[in-house]
């Protein structure tokens, strides 16, 4: 009984392990994991860029159609990326995938997988993202690139001690707005964790809380821009993050939306780090701290 009791408070205490945020630093330590959130000035649109400690690149998301060549392909170049190891989309909103054909047909970059979730024409409310999803599969396949689909459970390796595990993905049968069908996954390395969500809804909130899978985080990308229909109380009780970031242009902080949002976040004094007040924001990794980079 003495045994027992000693195994699980030891698996009680790695449940809530976490990394220690160390604060603001002026500098990225090398050989740590970093993840960059991407501004798309005055849109809505979302871009997060990770580089593993061994220097591979994964990409979610790819920001609106017309800040592509403003936007995105700057960021990538910036950052040294000429290989992207994984592509992950979201869901097939444009200001989530609008760049995907363009970065595709980039001689600069090669894409060497695609994950997503797709719906098909009868599951999906809304018709135009399916024909979306379809041409940006047909493009996938011409250009060689594997296009898979995830399942909720499935884990990505990402590198060496960096793992994504699939906690979200599109509900065949559920009649929700696409935002809640969107890939949701908890990144992990070492004892950080931060938990990316898409546009992930009430609705898909909801489903998550009722599974078993860990959600609490290190980081927590808030849901739909930190703007309607996402972020539940619960859902920001259960991850419990210890900061959170958002992609969302200034005029939404004005929002009634946006003003939720950001009120529940800082009544937990959760540091709240926005793209339009941090658009070349680094939070790095060594898997036992963890730190943000302003500029």
């Amino acid at each position: 009984m003495r045994f027992l009791s000693l195994f699980f408070s030891i698996a009680f205490f790695l449940t809530l392990s976490a990394a220690e945020f160390t604060g603001k630093h002026t500098t990225v330590p090398a050989g740590t994991l970093q993840i960059f959130q991407i501004d798309n000035p005055n849109q809505i649109g979302d871009i997060y860029l990770m580089k593993t400690p061994e220097g591979k690149f994964i990409l979610t998301d790819t920001g609106v159609p017309r800040t592509v060549e403003t936007v995105l392909i700057p960021a990538l170049e910036k950052h040294g990326v000429r290989e992207i190891e994984y592509l992950i989309l979201t869901h097939f909103h444009s200001d989530h995938v609008g760049g995907v054909l363009m970065l595709l047909n980039d001689a600069n970059f090669k894409v060497k997988k695609i994950l997503c979730s797709t719906l098909s024409a009868k599951d999906s409310p809304e018709r135009f993202a399916v024909r979306y999803q379809d041409v940006i599969r047909q493009a996938a396949k011409l250009n060689g690139i594997p296009f898979v689909e995830v399942k909720i459970g499935d884990e990505i390796i990402f590198g060496k001690g960096v793992k994504a595990k699939i906690v979200g993905t599109a509900n065949p049968g559920k009649k929700y707005i696409l935002n809640s069908h969107s890939i949701v996954y908890r990144l992990t390395y070492g004892e950080f964790s931060a938990l990316f969500t898409g546009d992930c809804g009430f609705q898909q909130e909801a489903l998550i809380l009722a599974g078993k899978h860990q959600i609490k985080c290190d980081v927590l990308k808030v849901g739909h821009h930190a703007g309607a229909g996402s972020t539940s109380d619960r859902f920001l009780n259960k991850t419990a993050p210890q900061i959170a970031i958002v992609t969302m242009p200034e005029w939404l902080s004005g929002d009634p939306r946006g003003i939720r949002v950001e009120k529940m976040i800082r009544k937990r004094k959760i540091p709240f780090f926005r793209s339009w007040e941090y658009p070349e924001l680094i939070i790095f990794s060594d898997g036992k701290t963890f730190g943000i980079k302003k500029k």
